[in-house]
């Protein structure tokens, strides 16, 4: 019985250790655009935020966060709250209070160069301290004793004395703090109040003070304000992104048989037609730029192809002339796929080009 559990443990290990060995993570960083994106939003104005919390700034105060995160972000040309109420001020308009979208639309026409607004609605918005205590003990001092003791069997004995130490528990009370903050958001556009997209849900944060000395509640708070800001700018705004993928999966070699069915490979012959290559990236990549190449190994690319990545896609296939790659590299041996983002190399596969 214990063979069979200890074989079934080392062929779950060597199975654990195969998946992992066929498993080849590379990073490929992207710009990863917002679903709507429209290249001409240039002028985007952030509004005060509605407020449903219990903190009667919280609307102000998370549209300004929010505002100096949209504008560090660099998609779009800014109008915080604070310099949208100059220009409203000196342009003699009024915000109507507690406007729609249609009025605050209007009331932007009139300011003219601003595209898009975005506004919301603050849920929750608040801060507060608690208190927990740690109970442990402490080693109090060594002190020499002549004594006696008891033995296992409750036998009174006596010894010549020595030194013990004593402990006693000590109680240490520790104070965080603790934030929570939700928001949601909605872009329009200005010429029409047309939305252009809304937060499929609010964008929330909560942050607990680590142990040691305690933040002030408001600081806590505002750092809590500052990740939902910039939660509420990668949605609606262009943001870099590290995408973490198995390059087995990414670029995948093939050649085509004489009925037309593709057959994955890395190994090419004369008698091939061409070196096919099926690549499949996730929808995060969409609008991003890439090159797809073929060289001998450790050397300068032979042959490459530039495209754009549509998140529609799930593959999109390249093909490269095995006769024409073969001569310009100089025959058989070992050549790799590889994969670029702007001017780096993102990835890369072994092929072979035989006899």
């Amino acid at each position: 019985m214990s063979n069979k559990f200890g074989l079934a443990r080392v062929s779950g290990l060597l199975l654990l250790v195969a998946a992992m060995a066929g498993c080849d993570d590379s990073e490929l960083l992207v710009q990863r655009y917002p679903v709507f994106y429209d290249a001409a939003i240039k002028t985007v104005a952030v509004l005060p935020l509605e407020n449903h919390s219990l903190h009667p700034m919280a609307g102000t105060f998370l549209a300004d966060r929010l505002g100096d995160s949209l504008r560090a972000n660099g998609t779009y040309k800014v109008i915080t709250p604070k310099e949208l109420a100059g220009r409203l001020s000196t342009a003699g308009v009024t915000m109507p209070t507690k406007a729609d979208p249609e009025q605050m639309a209007d009331t932007l026409q009139k300011l003219e160069g601003i595209d898009a607004f975005l506004t919301g609605t603050v849920s929750r918005f608040g801060a507060g301290q608690g208190t927990y205590t740690e109970v442990y003990d402490d080693p109090w001092v060594d002190r020499g004793y002549y004594g006696g003791y008891y033995d296992r069997h409750h036998r009174r004995g006596y010894h010549g004395g020595g030194w013990r130490r004593e402990y006693y528990p000590v109680y240490r009370r520790y104070t965080y703090s603790q934030a929570h903050v939700s928001a949601s958001a909605r872009m329009y556009r200005v010429s029409d109040a047309e939305l252009i997209y809304a937060s499929p849900a609010p964008i929330a944060a909560r942050l607990t003070s680590t142990e040691g000395i305690s933040p002030m509640v408001d600081e806590i708070l505002a750092e809590t304000a500052d990740i939902v800001a910039r939660g509420i700018v990668a949605t609606f705004a262009i943001v870099p992104r590290m995408l973490k993928l198995d390059k087995n999966d990414v670029l995948r070699p093939a050649i085509r048989t004489s009925d037309g069915r593709v057959k994955h490979t890395t190994n090419f012959k004369p008698g091939n037609d061409g070196i096919y290559i099926e690549v499949s990236l996730p929808p995060a990549a969409d609008r991003n730029d890439f090159r797809l190449a073929v060289a001998r190994k450790k050397q300068s690319p032979i042959a490459e192809q530039a495209f754009t990545w549509d998140r529609t896609e799930s593959t999109r296939e390249f093909f490269f002339a095995l006769p024409s790659v073969a001569e310009a590299g100089g025959g058989k041996g070992d050549y790799e796929v590889r994969l670029y983002s702007d001017d780096t190399m993102a990835m890369e596969r072994g092929i072979k080009i035989k006899d």
